[in-house]
């Protein structure tokens, strides 16, 4: 075997590793390529690793993209790249033609009926002849910039508003925008970046714009016509830095947590664990230092909540170093092994401290040279889903910079966390979220705040919140029609899977009037993009289901009053659960008593130098609402989570139920002018 790649140490720690088989270390080269065993003992050659890449949760193999275009007459060569520039990912295709030219419209149009929308490139590049290097492979680093100016004919912009907004486009997107049918989701757009889009919009042209109107708008010249048609509105006020003097406080929903957590006594309700797999040469002081710098610049991590004569008090905290070393390589496997299952279970169960502080906390497991485990663990009153983005992108850029002798430069932060809290108290005592709160009364009027699921065993009169998890998957047949009847509806995958899982818990339960709790991101500022913090808000969302409604009746309900909250989504939950004076009881959850979560946080794989990163699924033995659906989208299925409350059901009912889920989504797709009523599970 060779020693290594020349002048390249972390190459070589990458690719020539040590691995155990048949009972013995040995020095192993990674080769990448991708193989299966088969049962007659031959070894199948399915393709290279590097062939594979995952963009927007999607895993895609480039090589079958590349094959189906090559089925176009016009077609003589074609190589299919994903295409990074800073946080934007997109695929770019690069020809050569049997023709002189031909439109990338008639090129999108041909692969849209054999591929799936997320494997259709946005920009189409023709070459004269691809670069190769001298043993005649694909030069991918010779390969220029995707000139997605080249895909249509280019219209030049024309109004003041079209120069704004490509602008603000070619800012979001990462890439130069002069034409005024430049198309959004043609160009990579796609949620999260639709997300970022208008809150520049609203920051420049001072017009709010609900995130369907870049759906339904989504050509620079179609928007521009919009935005000119729109009076600028009045908005909430910009966050802005708090003085010095003035006290920092704890958010509405912080205070809900800290008192549970007092109700409640020490608990790992509120842990957000997660177990990592580091194979290849670990810098473990840049590690450490990584974590001290990151508690140093986000001040949520120094936060610690406590109660004094039951006021509750925030304080800060000194930078402290949030990691502890444990070597197991000299135990033998077996050994090694139960106590690794013993450190895991232990750290992702261990309460914090809420009035100490020090709310992450990392242990690192030595397993041998080559092999660690990374256990991480944080409470959830300082952090949410979005956060866990900002940490891993800023982990990266840091223990980059550290391994390369480097001092990290970050964009400093304007703003902390508390500036927000601050901001959103000044809109709350001010009245700027009376409209919100008269818009959230009416929307809950009569509502019933309670939901009599079936269930396997009495309600106990105080919670323990033990659960557990039960998987299921939507094969991707059915997934791939589900998302056809939402481009024929208008709607998206959330709105009609909250509106399935409504008739479901209207068969469990017997009720027509449902209220169901959904978290959302709730940055609707651009200056919170990049702050580490909890600001997810819950919105309840109020399902009636009639006599005689069909799926697609119910579906446009669940799509009109998903419109109506986002467009108040600046309540707290906290101050909404007041303003309804509803009478709370120990037994059960306040309002809603179910949660259904679609998970599309766009989280960036996790890359560090010389390392390569696998995440060990855990699962939590808590449970925080009688029953959560987390569902996830999968490469092309969806992966569907049911969180359930061990005191109520049984492992039997929760397969049930999303068995008869399942139904329904089948009868969603094959029947979807059924009536709700007729239905059969």
């Amino acid at each position: 075997m060779a020693r290594g790649y020349l002048n390249h140490p972390e190459l070589t720690a990458e690719k020539f590793i040590e691995v155990e088989i048949f009972g013995q270390r040995q020095r192993t080269y990674k080769t990448g390529d991708r193989a299966r065993w088969l049962p007659d003992g031959n070894l199948e050659f399915l393709g290279r690793i590097d062939g594979q890449v995952k963009l927007r949760g999607f895993r895609i193999e480039l090589g079958e993209i590349e094959a189906t275009l090559s089925q176009h007459q016009a077609i003589k060569d074609v190589v299919v790249v994903l295409h990074e520039r800073e946080e934007n990912k997109m695929l770019a295709a690069y020809l050569t033609l049997q023709q002189q030219a031909i439109e990338s419209t008639i090129l999108r149009d041909f692969l849209k009926t054999r591929l799936p929308d997320y494997m259709i490139p946005a920009s189409f590049t023709v070459l004269e002849k691809l670069p190769l290097t001298p043993n005649g492979k694909i030069d991918h680093k010779a390969l220029p910039e995707p000139d997605v100016s080249k895909n249509k004919k280019s219209i030049a912009l024309r109004t003041p508003s079209e120069i704004l907004l490509a602008t603000l486009l070619a800012m979001v997107l990462k890439i130069d925008v002069d034409s005024s049918n430049a198309h959004f989701f043609e160009l990579g757009g796609h949620s999260l970046l639709a997300t970022k889009l208008v809150l520049r919009i609203r920051d420049s042209f001072a017009v709010d714009v609900p995130l369907r109107i870049l759906f339904e708008y989504p050509v620079l010249s179609d928007m521009a016509v919009w935005l000119d048609q729109q009076q600028p509105g009045s908005y909430l006020p910009p966050i802005v830095p708090q003085p010095e003097d003035q006290p920092r406080l704890m958010s509405y929903h912080q205070e809900r947590i800290l008192f549970l957590d007092q109700l409640e006594g020490p608990a790992a309700t509120y842990n957000t664990p997660a177990t990592l797999k580091l194979t290849g040469k670990l810098d473990f002081p840049a590690l450490k230092q990584t974590f001290i710098l990151l508690i140093e610049r986000h001040q949520s991590l120094r936060l610690a909540f406590d109660l004094v004569n039951n006021k509750p008090r925030l304080r800060e905290i000194p930078v402290y170093n949030p990691i502890t070393e444990i070597d197991l390589s000299p135990l033998p496997k077996e050994q090694q092994q139960t106590e690794i299952e013993h450190l895991v279970q232990s750290h992702a169960g261990k309460p914090f401290v809420l009035s100490r502080g020090q709310l992450i906390q990392l242990q690192l497991l030595r397993l041998s040279d080559q092999e660690n485990l990374l256990l991480v663990n944080m409470h959830h009153i300082i952090a949410d889903g979005w956060s866990l983005g900002v940490l891993i992108r800023e982990w990266m850029q840091i223990y980059s910079s550290l391994r390369q002798g480097d001092i990290p430069k970050l964009t400093p932060l304007p703003l902390q966390y508390t500036d927000f809290v601050a901001w959103q108290r000044n809109c709350v005592q001010n009245n700027l979220l009376q409209q919100q709160q008269e818009y959230w009364s009416k929307q809950l009027n009569g509502a019933p705040t309670f939901l009599r699921l079936s269930t396997d065993f009495p309600r106990p009169e105080v919670p323990s919140h033990h659960g557990s998890h039960l998987k299921y998957y939507i094969s991707p047949e059915l997934t791939r029609q589900i998302k056809e009847f939402n481009k024929k509806q208008g709607c998206t995958l959330f709105m009609t899977l909250l509106a399935i899982f409504n008739v479901l818990l209207h068969h469990y339960s017997d009720q027509d009037d449902i209220l169901v709790g959904c978290p959302i991101a709730n940055r609707k500022n651009r200056q919170t993009e990049d702050i580490f913090g909890l600001f997810v808000n819950i919105l309840l969302f109020r399902t009636q289901i009639k006599e005689q409604n069909t799926f697609v009746d119910l579906i446009k309900q669940v799509r009109q009053t998903a419109i109506g909250a986002y467009a108040h989504q600046d309540l707290p939950f906290e101050l909404l659960l007041q303003q309804l004076n509803h009478e709370q009881s120990p037994s059960h959850n306040p309002l809603f008593q179910v949660m259904f979560v679609l998970q599309n946080n766009e989280v960036p794989e996790l890359k560090l130098p010389s390392l390569e990163i696998q995440t060990i699924e855990q699962t939590s033995s808590r449970a925080k609402f009688d029953l959560t659906l987390y569902v996830t989208e999968i490469d092309d299925y969806l992966e569907l989570n049911w969180n359930y409350a061990t005191d109520l059901f049984q492992a039997e009912r929760i397969q049930n139920m999303a068995e008869h889920f399942a139904t329904l989504l089948q009868s969603l797709t094959q029947q979807p002018k059924t009536d709700i009523y007729r239905l059969s599970l």
